[in-house]
C-alpha cells in the first residue's frame, strides 16, 4: 500500500505553531479510499513551484511570472506529486527541453515499424503547425525522445486569422463538419475560421497553445494511442504519465542532450552505426549530407569546397514553419531581429556546424559506457567516410564551436543520469554550475538539483548565485 505525503500551504499566512504533521506514523485508511491516504495541513491550498527538490524554473530567459518573484515559501512542501510545467519554466519565454515519453509499463507498443512511421509522420505534421522546433528526435520500441525548442515570440507575429487557421487545421470543428457533411480530412474551412475569430478569448488560448510543449505532446500521442488501441482491440492508456521534460539551460547542455538522443539507438543495441536506424533524425542528417555530396554541391576547387562544407550550419532536424507573415517581419515584438525574416531557418547555435556535430556523435558512440550496452566498433567506418579526406580534415581543423570541449562535461553527466532503469532521471534541469545557480537565483530558491552536474555518480545541489554580476555558486 502506497502512502502519498503532501503538504499544501498558504504562502501569505504563516501556519500556527500548533500545526504539525507526523510523517513517521501512517494515517489509517478510510473506507472507500482504495488504499490511499492524504495528509493535508489546514488553510487554503496553493501549490508553490518549489514543491519537490528537483522542480526548478528555467533561467534561459530572465522574465518570469509574478508568482516566481513575489512569493517565498514559509514551509517545505514534501511529496511525490509532479510539479506543473508552467511552474518549472515560463511558458511565455523560449525554452529548450529534452522530452521523454515512455509506453505504459515500458512494453514495446512501438515495435511495429508502421507505428513508428505513423509517429514520425505525425511529428513532421505538427512542426508545420506549431511554433516549435524539434532539434533532434529518436523513436524506439517502447519510448521516444525529443529535444524541442518553443517559440512564443514567433506566435506573436501571427495574425488572429493565421492562429485560427493553424489550430483548426490541427483540430477541426467535427460537430459542425458532421452537420454540413464536410470531410474531416479537409483543411480548415472559412466558416470554422470565422466562428473562431468571433471569440477573442479562444484565439488568445490557441495562440498560447501553439507554442506549448504539453499541447504539442497531447496531439502527438493522442492520435497514435487511438491507432494502437484499434490495432490491438483494447482500450486504455498507451503512454505512462505525460512526458518527462528536462530544461537545457545553456548551449553545452542543449548540444549534450542532442548527442544523447542521437546516440539512443546505438546505446540500445538497435543499430551498429549512426545511419543504421531509420527512425532517428541523425540518420536523416547523414543521408542529407551524402545526397548533397553526390549532387556535386562540393565539387570544384578544394579551397572553395572546404569553405562550403564548413558553412553548413547545424539546423533543427524538424524546423517549424513560420508562415508568410512572420517571414516578412523584420523584428520580433520585443525589438530583437527576426531570425525567420526572408524565409531563413535559424541555426541551433551560432558557429555549430552539421559536420562537427556528426563527428562528435560518432566519437562518443565509440566510447563504451559502463551502464550502456551498445557501442560502435572502432574499425567501423565513420558516417562521413563518403567525404573527401581533405575536406574531413579541414572540418576538424576549422573554426566554429569546439563540440569536443563544449559538450564533453555535460555528456559525462547526462548519459548516466538518463540511464536509471525503471526510474526517471533525477532533476528537471541540466547545464553548467553557473547556469544552475542563475536558475536558482531567478526563481527565489536557495538551491536546485541539476541532472548534468554529477560527481562520482551523485547529483549536485547548486546554491543560488548571490547576485547576477557577482558571487560564485557553491556546490553541495
Amino acid at each position: 500500500m502506497g502512502v502519498l505525503w503532501s503538504i499544501w500551504v498558504d504562502l501569505d499566512t504563516p501556519l500556527p505553531e500548533s500545526v504539525g504533521v507526523d510523517l513517521d506514523t501512517p494515517l489509517p485508511v478510510e473506507p472507500g479510499s482504495h488504499g490511499h491516504t492524504h495528509r493535508q495541513a489546514p488553510g487554503p491550498s496553493w501549490p508553490h513551484p518549489s514543491a519537490g527538490p528537483a522542480r526548478v524554473a528555467q533561467a534561459v530567459a530572465p522574465a518570469y511570472p509574478p508568482h516566481f518573484r513575489e512569493r517565498s515559501p514559509r514551509v517545505v512542501i514534501i511529496g511525490s506529486m509532479a510539479t506543473p510545467r508552467h511552474r518549472i519554466f515560463d511558458p511565455t519565454q523560449p525554452v529548450t527541453c529534452h522530452c521523454v515519453s515512455r509506453c505504459v509499463r515500458r512494453i514495446g507498443l512501438l515495435n511495429a515499424e508502421k507505428r513508428r512511421q505513423r509517429l514520425r509522420e505525425r511529428l513532421e505534421q505538427l512542426v508545420r503547425i506549431f511554433a516549435i522546433d524539434v532539434l533532434e528526435w529518436a523513436i524506439l520500441p517502447n519510448h521516444f525522445h525529443l529535444v524541442a525548442s518553443t517559440h512564443p515570440d514567433l506566435v506573436s507575429l501571427w495574425s488572429d486569422q493565421e492562429v485560427a487557421r493553424r489550430y483548426r487545421t490541427l483540430s477541426p470543428d467535427y460537430a459542425w463538419r458532421r452537420r454540413k457533411r464536410i470531410d474531416r480530412s479537409l483543411p480548415a474551412q472559412p466558416e470554422e475560421i470565422d466562428a473562431a475569430l468571433a471569440d477573442p478569448e479562444l484565439i488568445v488560448r490557441w495562440r498560447r497553445d501553439l507554442a506549448d510543449l504539453s499541447t504539442f505532446h497531447k496531439f502527438l500521442k493522442q492520435k497514435l494511442a487511438r491507432i494502437i488501441n484499434l490495432d490491438d482491440d483494447v482500450t486504455g492508456h498507451c503512454f505512462e504519465g505525460r512526458f518527462k521534460s528536462i530544461v537545457a539551460l545553456d548551449a553545452e547542455a542543449v548540444i549534450a542532450h542532442m548527442v544523447y538522443v542521437a546516440l539512443n539507438p546505438v546505446r540500445a543495441s538497435l543499430a551498429g552505426s549512426l545511419d543504421d536506424y531509420e527512425f532517428c533524425s541523425l540518420a536523416d542528417r547523414i543521408e542529407e549530407l551524402r545526397t548533397r555530396i553526390r549532387a556535386g554541391e562540393f565539387a570544384g576547387e578544394v579551397a572553395a569546397a572546404q569553405e562550403k562544407l564548413r558553412a553548413i550550419a547545424l539546423q533543427p532536424a524538424l524546423p517549424c514553419t513560420p508562415g508568410a507573415e512572420a517571414q516578412n517581419a523584420g523584428t520580433l515584438p520585443c525589438g530583437a531581429p527576426n531570425p525567420w525574416f526572408g524565409g531563413r531557418v535559424p541555426t541551433v547555435f551560432q558557429g555549430v556546424t552539421l559536420a562537427a556535430f556528426l563527428m562528435k556523435v560518432d566519437a562518443v558512440a565509440r566510447v563504451q559506457r559502463a551502464n550502456q550496452r551498445g557501442v560502435i566498433p572502432e574499425p567501423s567506418p565513420s558516417p562521413l567516410a563518403d567525404l573527401d579526406q581533405i575536406l574531413l580534415q579541414r572540418v576538424r581543423d576549422g573554426g566554429g564551436m569546439d563540440l569536443a570541449d563544449a559538450a564533453a562535461c555535460a555528456l559525462e553527466g547526462i548519459e548516466p543520469a538518463m540511464s536509471r532503469g525503471l526510474e526517471n532521471p533525477l532533476g528537471t534541469f541540466s547545464g553548467s554550475t553557473e547556469s544552475l545557480a542563475c536558475a536558482a537565483r531567478a526563481t527565489g530558491r536557495t538551491c536546485i538539483l541539476g541532472i548534468a552536474a554529477f560527481e562520482a555518480g551523485r547529483p549536485r545541489r547548486v546554491a543560488a548565485a548571490a547576485h547576477e554580476d557577482r558571487g560564485s555558486p557553491s556546490v553541495r
